[in-house]
């Protein structure tokens, strides 16, 4: 298979990804063998709409067992940390389709990217994937408790299939989080690569001979920025709905659930794991744009260590180009609707704060209710 190498973001390998996102419903291609470019698939197209419709019954039918309580009278803080639970499991379960709609532009990523020989391998440890993967188990057994104790479905079948379905959200969930950090990480490594065989030349440069060879490394770099801003503005504009699908819940979720344990009047049995799983995807988020930023610009600090270290003017001229070149890579701004880095997260947080002192003043009023109400007679 032409896949990109592994990276240092995202746990699960290539391929186990790739069938994990045909199973879910989210990549209807098969990577062909050798240079064979991905192809469209009818039988997992097919496949994935059936996936889709499941997803979608067994959505409606949890809605159904929560619709008794939302038609109660309640306050506006009970109120939106229920709605936000529900808004968040109903774009959860449209993750997958948000991706297929787009995944003729994932095939071709992938296939390109697989191209790329000279992209830095990936050092993490054997048994590194452990950290997802303990946290999916516990997603999904907590998903079984939550079906039990606050959906409460009136059979065993019922609650065999809304766990089902749960669990399917979840693994959704899982796979397109790595996806997301996989594809942006190996566009960075293959940045880090050509820095690290710059800085090799750099150390046995004796003579204008190596000189005009650091030169070519520093164009052959100028080139692969330009083409990693190209592939990252593409690989964007199919991960933008992805992205908004996973943060705007999380951020929602996690004002919601932050008052339901902060307010013990809040009728709920799990506010805590909400709370994880949306700082959980926030920071997941945050920690992936912050990663390619800083691979950037440690990428042109080697390339200005060079141009220092070396007297040739025209390695200097170079170098400062290369730079110029680099220096739009340095946001990672997702399609010029804002920027994911740690600063982000940071503004998140105190934007949770804010939006939690004003549910705490408005938490506790009662939502209207339709009722007949009688007018008195004026005198």
């Amino acid at each position: 298979m032409r896949l990109p190498p592994e990276s240092t973001l995202g746990l699960i390998p290539w391929r186990a990804l790739i069938v994990g996102l045909q199973v879910v419903g989210a990549f209807p291609y098969i990577v062909g063998k050798g240079d064979q470019k991905p192809r469209f698939s009818i039988s997992l197209f097919l496949w994935s709409i059936f996936i889709h419709m499941f997803s979608l019954a067994g959505i409606l039918t949890v809605m159904r067992f929560t619709s008794s309580y939302l038609s109660m009278p309640a306050a506006l803080g009970s109120k939106a940390f229920f709605y936000s639970g529900c808004v968040t499991l109903v774009t959860a379960s449209l993750s997958p389709l948000a991706l297929m709609i787009n995944s003729k532009k994932l095939a071709n990523f992938l296939w390109d990217t697989g191209s790329e020989a000279d992209i830095q391998p990936n050092t993490r440890g054997k048994w590194s994937f452990l950290v997802p993967l303990l946290v999916c188990l516990s997603m999904i057994l907590f998903s079984l408790w939550y079906t039990i104790h606050s959906i409460k479905p009136d059979t065993a079948q019922e609650v065999i299939y809304l766990w089902v379905v749960m669990t399917v959200v979840i693994l959704d969930f899982t796979l397109l989080m790595d996806l997301i950090e996989k594809t942006t990480s190996v566009l960075s490594q293959h940045l880090a690569a050509h820095a690290n065989d710059i800085l090799q030349l750099n150390a046995t440069e004796t003579d204008d001979k190596d000189s005009a060879t650091l030169i070519s490394a520093l164009h052959a770099l100028k080139n692969t920025g330009r083409k990693v801003e190209k592939r990252m503005g593409l690989l964007l504009d199919c991960l933008f709905p992805l992205i908004n699908i996973y943060l705007v819940p999380g951020i929602v979720g996690a004002v919601c659930s932050s008052y339901a344990i902060l307010n013990p009047r809040v009728p709920n049995d799990s506010p805590i794991p909400f709370l994880f799983v949306a700082y959980f995807v926030i920071f997941r988020l945050c920690r992936m744009g912050a990663h390619f930023v800083r691979q950037v610009d440690a990428t042109i600090g080697s390339v200005r260590d060079v141009g220092v270290q070396c007297s040739s003017e025209a390695v200097q001229t170079k170098v400062r180009e290369v730079v110029s070149e680099l220096a739009g890579l340095q946001r990672f701004s997702v399609c010029g609707w804002y920027c994911l880095d740690y600063s982000t997260l940071l503004t998140i947080v105190s934007t949770v704060v804010t939006y939690l002192v004003i549910m705490g003043q408005v938490g506790d009023i009662p939502t209207q209710t339709h009722s007949s109400t009688s007018v008195p007679a004026s005198s």
